[in-house]
């Protein structure tokens, strides 16, 4: 993958309250898009969130609306939040395919994504690594509520974790974020 998409890890939790906005009141907008989703998205049991389609659809007419030349970088984090939000165990192939038609469903509605998302793919390995760098972040809401012991604790595990990948690879784009 070109792109470094460790560097977009500090935006996550502006995309999260985005999709945390989402209001029941919301879903009548989608109501066509995904009422048909069971049809389409066989694996969407696998979620923990049984409104993961309406949630995608107002989180993807929020960016495209408020934040059109940022797009990219929001389609990371719905791909991220994807897999974050799977409650068994998904792989890469499954997550980018109702990543895929998530966006097709969104553009069905006339309202393209100016991005060419269909290159986006991130591995199980590479969420494993943004979920470690995003845990990390002080941007996030459990940041606030651990003490600085916790944190290093935190630090020290998931860098211990990833040390002998990141001792080899030194110009890796997730290791030097996790410097």
């Amino acid at each position: 993958m070109g792109t470094n998409i460790y560097v977009l890890v500090n935006k996550f939790s502006s995309w999260k309250k985005i999709i945390d906005g989402y209001k029941e009141e919301n879903k009548n907008t989608y109501q066509s898009e995904c009422n048909k989703s069971d049809e389409i998205f066989s694996h969407l049991d696998k979620f923990n969130d049984k409104e993961i389609c309406y949630k995608s659809m107002y989180y993807l007419n929020d960016i495209q609306g408020k934040y059109p030349t940022k797009n990219h970088a929001g389609c990371i984090y719905l791909y991220y939040w994807l897999y974050d939000n799977c409650k068994t165990e998904c792989n890469s192939t499954e997550i980018k395919n109702i990543f895929n038609k998530f966006i097709e469903k969104y553009e069905s509605t006339g309202d393209p994504i100016h991005t060419d998302y269909k290159k986006i793919n991130i591995t199980k390995d590479e969420f494993e690594r943004l979920k470690d760098i995003y845990s990390l972040n002080p941007n996030t809401d459990e940041a606030g509520t651990k003490n600085d012991e916790e944190y290093c604790d935190k630090f020290k595990s998931i860098y211990e974790k990833h040390q002998k990948e990141c001792d080899y690879n030194t110009q890796s784009h997730f290791c030097n974020a996790l410097e």
